[in-house]
Order: structure tokens, then sequence, then C-alpha cells
């Protein structure tokens, strides 16, 4: 779905297989509700080789319905022998009238038309959406911060790398902050369990997660989150087994079973901005807990921007926020005006195609992304096939056109395979590495307890 220039509305974008055989998979559903400002649909049609009567009638009945409702719909990039198809099914003469204006040779072209035909309209409307990816052949494209640190590429010299250092130790102080009564929580949970001493919980959280090469927070959402053992039971997971670690084609020089989320993450964003030609990214882990975006790597970014951006709100509402953690006294509120955000939330790929001109982002928000140098962006959600969000990388452009190829040249599908090898790994640690991270701490509480 793409936000057209100018605060001109929404557009879907919607990508058709090879042969189409029916309705396009991925086709919005509730275009009659007018609160969404969508202006119509873009169908990109230039991967499709063969199309059925049945697909090439339901898309002429539906220019002519989206016609009567005041929208529009493209076809970009279609084949030569896709429009003598369509008009063996068009009896009302549909295409016939509006060929000009349907028929567009590419994405890039359908865009222009969308944007010259709703010039200066106003749009304050929220996105609808389409599904991406392996999900369907739908895509949202929008024109338009985890405890700890994460690694951070590149670099300065001098008074940058100590203005560097100083950000990065403020955000850490603001983090651990923030990661303080989730942590309190856990310290409760495992001294009320094991009948420990007020500092002996927090001494087994510690060395575990350290044993673990595992962030507190992560062991301590765990904690109070995973279902507690049995009652004077020698395993918290008696008859587990350990699945083998998932392969990461982007993951390089070390073994994928060693790896921590950091240096997932890491691997995961180098690869995809050299998929997306972007200048600059950043990538993000979902909170366990709250679903806010952490920022985890980066590259590229401007020390305002990691400051600003450092977490966004993610898909749940403030309500199910366990422990007060959204309330801790730790700095300003998750961001919930940017393209990453707006991608947790509908769980799609999003392209910001023009920052300072769009709505998406308020005064502040566009600020520091012209400050940074980004004028458009791309956000891949690191989603299972659940659905479920566990991260999202982001690439950031420096000119708005190089963002424009990724869309024409179909790379959002290497990005969400990319995204999808993440997700599977990620989901894997929590079930496997941050399992054994808390059998252990069973295993050695219940020894501190005997022993006391």
């Amino acid at each position: 779905m793409v936000r057209l220039r100018g605060g001109a509305g929404w557009l879907w974008l919607v990508r058709a297989g090879e042969a189409l055989n029916g309705p396009p998979s991925g086709w919005p559903i509730g275009l009659n509700d007018e609160e969404d400002a969508c202006r119509g649909v873009a169908l990109d049609l230039s991967q499709t080789d063969l199309m059925s009567a049945s697909a090439a009638g339901f898309i002429v009945e539906r220019i002519a319905a989206l016609r009567r409702e005041g929208r529009h719909v493209w076809l970009a990039g279609a084949h030569p022998g896709v429009e003598p198809m369509m008009r063996r099914t068009d009896c009302k003469g549909v295409l016939t009238v509006l060929r000009q204006d349907v028929l567009q040779p590419s994405v890039e072209a359908a865009l222009a038309a969308a944007a010259s035909s709703y010039a200066g309209a106003a749009d304050t409307a929220p996105a609808v959406v389409v599904p991406d990816g392996g999900r369907a052949d739908g895509m949202l494209v929008e024109a338009g911060r985890g405890p700890d640190t994460g690694p951070v590429l590149g670099g300065g010299s001098g008074t940058e790398q100590e203005e560097t250092r100083s950000g990065r130790e403020m955000r850490d102080r603001r983090r651990k902050a923030r990661g303080r009564p989730v942590v309190d929580l856990a310290e409760h949970v495992v001294r009320g369990r094991y009948g420990l001493a007020d500092d002996a919980a927090l001494e087994l959280l510690v060395a575990t997660s350290q044993r673990h090469n595992m962030k507190l927070r992560t062991l301590a959402a765990a904690v109070t989150m995973v279902v507690p053992p049995q009652p004077g039971a020698a395993r918290w997971f008696p008859g587990r087994s350990r699945r083998p670690a998932p392969a990461l084609s982007f993951l390089e020089g070390r073994p994928v079973a060693k790896a921590n989320p950091s240096e997932v993450l890491a691997a995961l964003l180098r690869s995809a901005l050299e998929v997306a030609w972007a200048d600059m990214g950043n990538a993000q882990l979902a909170d366990p807990m709250t679903g806010d975006l952490w920022i985890e790597a980066q590259q590229g970014h401007s020390e305002e921007f990691l400051d600003y951006f450092d977490y966004v709100a993610g898909p749940r509402p403030a309500s199910t926020d366990p422990a007060g953690y959204a309330d801790a006294d730790a700095g300003a509120p998750a961001v919930d005006r940017s393209g990453s955000h707006l991608a947790a939330v509908r769980g799609v790929q999003v392209t910001v195609l023009d920052v300072p001109g769009d709505t998406l982002y308020d005064g502040p928000g566009k600020a520091v992304m012209r400050g940074s140098g980004s004028v458009a962006c791309h956000s891949v959600p690191i989603a299972l096939p659940t659905g479920e969000l566990l991260g999202m990388v982001t690439g950031h452009y420096r000119h708005p056109a190089a963002v424009g190829r990724v869309l024409e040249a179909g790379r959002t599908l290497v990005l969400d395979g990319l995204a999808g090898q993440a997700a599977a790994w990620l989901d894997w640690y929590r079930r496997t590495i941050v399992l054994d991270a808390l059998e252990d701490l069973h295993t050695r509480a219940r020894a501190v307890s005997a022993g006391g």
C-alpha cells in the first residue's frame, strides 16, 4: 500500500505471480470503507505470463466497481498477451474507455499516475494492509526504539568517538532503567519459588545470564513468562529434546548454534542493506514482554537518530504491559510514528518514499530523519509464519530513487526470505538456548536452596 506524495491518500500495491488463475492473491478487502482513504489498487503484472479468463474477468469487474466508488485500478507492466485476454472478458468496454489511464508500463509509472490523479488530496486516515512476501502477493508501501545495546557498526575518531561512546552509555543507562522492573519481578519469582535469601536470587540470575552469553533482561523475561516447573521437580523441562539450529545464509565465520541475537541481527542487517541498496540502516528486536522494538544493530546512523528511535512502539496496546514496564522513569515513551512502527503493527513490509513530505512522521521525527540524511526508508518485519513479530530490519536512503529501484526489482521477496531465516533462528534461540538457561537456573537454585 503506497502513501502518495503530498498527502494524496493511500494506494494498494499487489504483485501477481507468473500464472494468474483467479483473483490476485492479496487483493485488498474492505475498499468500501471510506475511513481508510485508499485511492485504489496498482496491480503489478510484470511477472505474469499466463492469465485465465476468470482472472481477467475479475480484474475488469474490479476496475469498473472501484471506478463507481471514486477509486482506480492501474495495471503495471502487463505483457502484450495480457491485454487481449482482458479485452475478451470486457463485455462493457471498460478497458477500451480507460486504457490510457489503466495500463501503465511499470510500477513507478502507476504510482506517478496515481499521484497525479489525487494531487493535493488530504490524507489523515490509518492504513489498511495486504499481507506480504510468502504470506501473500501484496505489499504495504508507505510514503513516508531490548535492554542492552547491540553492536554499532562503523565509527569515527577523536571527539566523534567520545560522543558516540557517551551516547551509547546514556542509552545503556536508560535501557537498564526500563528493564529494572522486569529484573525485579524475576528476582521476586526466583526468591519465592526456591526460598532463597534476598541477594541470592539476583546473583543467580546474573551468573546464569553471563554463563549463557545472554542479556539479563532476556533471562528475567523468560523467568516471568515461561510456565513454571512442577513443585519439587528435579528438572524444569523433563523430556525436552533440543532442536538443531536453523541455517542462516547471511551469517559467516561463526556456527549458527554458537551465535547470539546481536550477532545474528548485525549479520542480517549487513546482508539486507546490500540487497536493498540502502545507505544506512538498523535492526531491531521485539521485547518479549511489551512488543516494543529496540535497536540491536545499526550502520551509518547519527547519535541523534539512535537516541530518538532507541525504541519504537510495537503492535501491543500499552494496557497489556506487565510489571509496569512502560511506566519506568527512563526517558521518553516509545516512538509510535515511524515506518518500522507501522510495519510492526500491520505485519507487512513498509516503504516510506518521502519522509520530509509525509504525515507519518511528526515534526521532531522528520527533523531527526533529515539530520541523519534519511529521506526514504524500507522496513521488513522479522516475523514467524503465524504472524508473531520478533524484530525488524530497516534500510534508509539518502536518495528516494534508490528505494524505488528496490520495488521495481522485486527485491522485497529476497528481503522477506532473509527476515524469515532470522525469525526461524530467533524462535529456535528462545525455545532452545533460553530454555537451556532456565534449566541451568533451576538446577543451581535448587542446589543453593538445599544447601541453605
